[in-house]
């Protein structure tokens, strides 16, 4: 509708589309804990193989599975990776600054870096927009094409 023309009794109106409701989800896919060095009989190290300071980490006993070692390291606010060994249950959650920067060779630990807490976003946008809109002021008005005379 490009124009309309005075007529008693009329109404013109635009329609402007039907409103609606959009959804969007957004997926982090990279993995949560990535391995040190192949991960398997892997003990982590500070800036280098013989950095193995007790300030880097803390020791959990009994910790009686890989994902209870993970759960331990999700919930301490500056974890940036586990050690653990599942022989004897030892898990170290390491708070490092620089992170985990190397590994040695131990039998029966593994070492995983903690890349943060996987997330997944949903947003919703809603369109309030009136479905009809009126043309020139909509009442007393016929509506008509291009021009008053289509």
């Amino acid at each position: 509708i490009g124009a309309s023309v005075s007529v008693s009794g009329y109404q013109c109106l635009r329609f402007n589309g039907i409103a609606m409701t959009t959804t969007s989800t957004t997926s982090m896919a990279a993995s949560e804990f990535t391995v040190v060095d192949g991960g398997d009989n892997r003990a982590c190290r500070g800036s280098t193989a013989q950095d193995n300071s007790a300030n880097y980490y803390s020791v959990f006993g009994g910790t009686e599975s890989l994902d209870a070692c993970k759960d331990l390291c999700r919930s301490a606010a500056a974890c940036v990776g586990i050690e653990f060994n599942a022989g004897n249950g030892r898990c170290e959650v390491w708070t490092r600054a620089q992170g985990i920067g190397a590994s040695v060779s131990v039998s029966g630990y593994q070492c995983l870096r903690f890349n943060g807490i996987a997330m997944t976003t949903t947003s919703t946008t809603s369109m309030a927009a009136s479905e009809f809109t009126v043309v020139d002021g909509g009442d007393n008005r016929a509506c008509r094409g291009s021009t008053a005379q289509d």
